[in-house]
């Protein structure tokens, strides 16, 4: 888990206060609910990418995983809004599933509450990437911002 507070005004600490998160962003659907457990209020808004890693339990045939829809309801019941996206599987067929990662912060920009434009995004990335990755990372990070319906 990683936390991230970007304010105008300082902040006491990096990490979000228990029950002040104001999104939280889950790369599988299960963690959404167990940071929500800590970090959620009424406010909270919620962006998930819908492919499951299956805990250890639920491949040994001990534990069963909720469904998605079951997922779905529980974050919708912790939260303000929710958006569920397949990251992952996006990914895949952009011939790489890191993708997904990218697919999120775009998928977060086309919500509105991240102050990254797809220009700061690209400046940014080009000063590391080759002129390929550059566009594939372009193109991840347009579709997940076109996966968000507000």
């Amino acid at each position: 888990m990683s936390h991230i507070r970007i304010s105008s005004q300082s902040a006491w600490s990096p990490q979000i206060p228990r029950g002040r998160a104001d999104i939280v962003v889950s790369l599988e659907p299960i963690e959404a609910i167990r940071v929500l457990k800590s970090y959620g209020n009424p406010k909270v808004k919620v962006l998930s990418n819908t492919r499951p890693i299956y805990p250890v339990g639920v491949i040994a045939g001990e534990l069963d995983y909720p469904s998605l829809e079951e997922i779905r309801v529980s974050v919708e019941e912790l939260s303000s809004i929710a958006w569920f996206i397949n990251a992952t599987d996006e990914a895949v067929k952009l011939g790489n599933p890191i993708l997904g990662n990218i697919i999120m912060i775009g998928a977060m920009s086309g919500i509105g509450d991240l102050p990254l434009r797809r220009e700061e995004f690209k400046e940014v990335i080009s000063e590391s990437l080759t002129e390929d990755k550059l566009d594939i990372n372009l193109k991840a990070y347009d579709m997940g911002a076109s996966m968000i319906e507000l």
